[in-house]
This record gives C-alpha cells, sequence and structure tokens, in this order.
C-alpha cells in the first residue's frame, strides 16, 4: 500500500517547485502518493500582482535565485529572475480543474516552469489558458470555470484543511497518520518519516 503525502502548495513559493523534485525522485525509493493541495500564498497580492522587490524590500533576492538556480539544477528545472509576485488565487483555481480533467501533475509543472524559469504573469488568465492548451486542456471549458468562480469553495476548502493541520510556511507535507515536514528539507529528512511509517524502499 502507497504511503499518502498531502502537499500545501502555491504556484509563486520556489520552495514548492523544488518540493516537487523532491517528491519525484522519492518516488523512485518509495512507494508514494502524493496530492498537491492548493493554498494561496499571498491572498492580499492585487489582480495585477506586485513587484518581489516592494514585497519583499529587505530579503536578497539576488542571493535567493542564485540559490534556487543551484538547487534547481538536480531536478532539471530552470530558475530565471522573476521580478512580479502574482497573485496566484486564478492559477490555482485552473489547478483544480486540470485536476478535474486527469491533467494536473502536467498543468502543475507547465505553471511552475512558466513562473519561475520563464517569468510569466501567471495571474493573467491568458497566460493561464495558454499553459492550459499546451497540456492538453480545454482553453474555452477552463475560462469558462475562471469566470464563473468553479473552484472558488475548492480553495477554501483547502485553507481550511490547512488550518486544521496548523499551516503556516510552504511547502507543508502531511504524511498518511498525522506526520509533518514544514518547509523544504533534506531528502534524508523524508526518508527517516517513511522510516518511521515502516515503510521499506521499491
Amino acid at each position: 500500500m502507497p504511503i499518502h503525502i498531502r502537499i500545501f502548495s502555491d504556484f509563486t513559493c520556489p520552495f514548492c517547485y523544488l518540493g516537487k523534485g523532491l517528491v519525484e525522485a522519492l518516488k523512485k525509493e518509495y512507494d508514494i502518493q502524493e496530492e498537491w493541495v492548493s493554498y494561496e500564498l499571498h491572498p492580499e497580492v492585487p489582480p495585477e500582482g506586485v513587484l518581489l522587490s516592494e514585497k519583499f524590500p529587505d530579503y536578497d533576492l539576488k542571493g535567493l535565485f542564485e540559490e534556487l538556480r543551484t538547487k534547481g539544477e538536480r531536478y532539471g528545472y530552470t530558475f530565471g529572475d522573476a521580478t512580479l509576485l502574482p497573485n496566484t488565487r486564478k492559477a490555482l483555481e485552473a489547478g483544480e480543474f486540470a485536476r478535474d480533467h486527469g491533467k494536473h501533475a502536467t498543468f502543475h509543472a507547465a505553471v511552475f516552469h512558466a513562473y519561475f524559469g520563464e517569468g510569466r504573469n501567471i495571474g493573467q488568465v491568458p497566460v493561464l489558458l495558454d499553459i492550459a492548451s499546451q497540456v492538453g486542456l480545454d482553453r474555452d471549458e477552463l475560462e469558462r470555470a475562471l469566470n464563473d468562480d468553479r473552484y472558488e469553495d475548492r480553495l477554501e476548502a483547502g485553507h481550511e484543511e490547512g488550518d486544521r493541520y496548523d499551516v503556516s510556511v510552504l511547502p507543508t507535507f502531511v504524511f498518511d497518520g498525522g506526520d509533518k515536514i514544514v518547509g523544504l528539507r533534506s531528502i534524508e529528512a523524508f526518508r527517516q518519516v517513511l522510516k518511521g511509517l515502516h515503510h521499506t524502499p521499491l
């Protein structure tokens, strides 16, 4: 039986993107099944987005992206120099649409790459529709779903679940039985949790 992991994540969280690579690496060693929970990290960001330099004026953004590029190499992930922090609500809603149409994993990866690798504004619906088309989703149907706020309740449910697990940092990984890893940790930390769950490597 696989071990299930629920991962609270948002598309503008670089450590969530790295966490995706880490989980893919773990799946080569262990029988695990992950589910990504849409969790809006910065709902206060306006629809047009905000400059990262304005949102985080005291943060060494250059140093952060250098670190991300180094860490991303092991997973084949590209990190450019993003300058905008988008509002991710529509992107998360689009992710739920993709989940309902069997394309969540592909769309999830494509949105992360569009933002971190290409510097695209994933807060803009036309950008999301382009990404959806690239992964084989119905562009017009997605646009209708976004216009109707069809997945708003599901995003709210994700936040309520996060509150139950005291999620305050992304990514947060919740394992079967309630074990939890907060933030991006080493792969060895995950192995220790899996061993504690009596889960042997493949």
